[in-house]
């Protein structure tokens, strides 16, 4: 049966001040895995009040309790991490709930993909002033949609604009609806025509 061992767990070279003291540690295991309480980092930094370790050394639970990782739980798992819930939940339930009171939240694969599956997919922005309230996607490539329809409201400004080429293609209605309907092309460039135009052609170029 596993012990408790109450040794000093004081990391990082002799000398350094700032290097973390601990002498109430204790550690339950076997060779399959531990419990530590008061585990210091290689660093000397940080105290986890809770670590749990894998047979394997990177598999570990860790909840810190002071340093520059004061109140973090981390996780790290050299395989793969999975959860699983809701078995007894219902469909209209929220039944896994990520929240952040403040900051951001991250997720990166930076060597893979991400995929959202589900019956439907909403995204709610919220902002109460002009620099909130956006939804924003960058893509080096391209950005594809494919659906039985697609449609975007726009309540003040909607505008698709390109450097390059656009096309427009229906094979069957192209219907083009607006309260005044003006083109530009670039022969108003040198000359403005008599209805106008280079004010708006000269907007464009940007």
């Amino acid at each position: 049966m596993a012990t408790p061992q109450n040794r000093s767990n004081t990391k990082a070279g002799s000398g350094q001040e700032t290097s973390k003291k601990n002498y109430t540690g204790q550690r339950y295991g076997t060779n399959d895995g531990e419990l530590r309480f008061g585990q210091i980092d290689k660093q000397g930094r940080v105290t986890a009040g809770v670590q749990l370790n894998a047979k394997e050394g990177t598999h570990t639970f860790s909840m810190d309790n002071d340093g520059e990782r004061k109140g973090w739980t981390t996780s790290i798992s050299p395989g793969h991490l999975q959860m699983q819930c809701g078995r007894d939940s219902t469909k209209e339930e929220d039944s896994m709930v990520f929240f952040a009171d403040n900051g951001n939240i991250v997720i990166d694969a930076g060597n893979g993909n991400i995929r959202f599956i589900a019956n439907n997919v909403e995204f709610t922005v919220k902002g109460d002033n002009g620099s909130e309230g956006n939804f924003k996607v960058n893509a080096s490539e391209s950005i594809l949609l494919e659906a039985k329809k697609i449609q975007c409201d726009a309540k003040n400004f909607l505008k698709l604009a390109t450097p390059g080429k656009m096309e427009i293609c229906a094979n069957e209605n192209l219907k083009l609806y607006g309260g005044i309907i003006r083109g530009v092309t670039d022969a108003v460039s040198g000359k403005d025509s008599k209805l106008g135009g280079k004010n708006f052609w000269k907007k464009q170029q940007a």
